[in-house]
């Protein structure tokens, strides 16, 4: 997850909830702070943009959220610049709405009225990633490796590699 989340100081629930995931190790979580209520914050916002699409380059990236917090941040969301940017990023942007609504809001993958609602979406997907891990495979697998005799560490005959 790439968060970007205002840099404000103050308790954000979304902010909260995920770095405490990312402290138990159930999810990877980028933490990227926007002073949304600052001049050039629309600028600010599209290089925050870039650097979750260079984590998507350089890593792994399922999803970039938007806390907005409880300022003015419908100014930097509604960028008319931004709306391009939303509608072809290569990965879904989930939000929080804020009032009034913005262009993010409209254009995000999903955008939620609360904070427990974008995480009630985030425990869905952890469910479904759990699901798909095949837990009984992966435990058959452990088993196994952990029976499977130790090879012997000997040393190469010497001679030749080639003739």
């Amino acid at each position: 997850m790439f968060l970007i989340e205002p840099d404000d100081g103050a308790p954000h629930a979304i902010a909260d909830g995920l770095a405490r995931w990312h402290e138990l190790g159930m999810i990877a979580l980028i933490r990227h702070p926007l002073a949304f209520e600052e001049p050039g914050s629309a600028a600010a916002l599209h290089r925050a943009l870039d650097a979750a699409e260079g984590q998507l380059e350089w890593g792994t990236l399922d999803a970039v959220i938007v806390e907005p917090g409880n300022g003015f941040a419908f100014r930097a969301l509604s960028d008319p610049g931004l709306a391009q940017r939303l509608c072809e990023f290569p990965v879904p942007i989930l939000t929080r709405r804020t009032r009034p609504i913005t262009l993010l809001n409209g254009l995000a993958f999903r955008s939620f009225d609360t904070a427990p609602e974008l995480a009630a979406l985030l425990i869905e997907i952890l469910h479904r990633e759990l699901r798909e891990a095949n837990r009984p495979r992966l435990g058959a697998i452990a088993r196994e490796l952990e029976a499977a005799p130790a090879v012997e560490d000997r040393p190469a005959e010497e001679g030749a590699l080639f003739d």
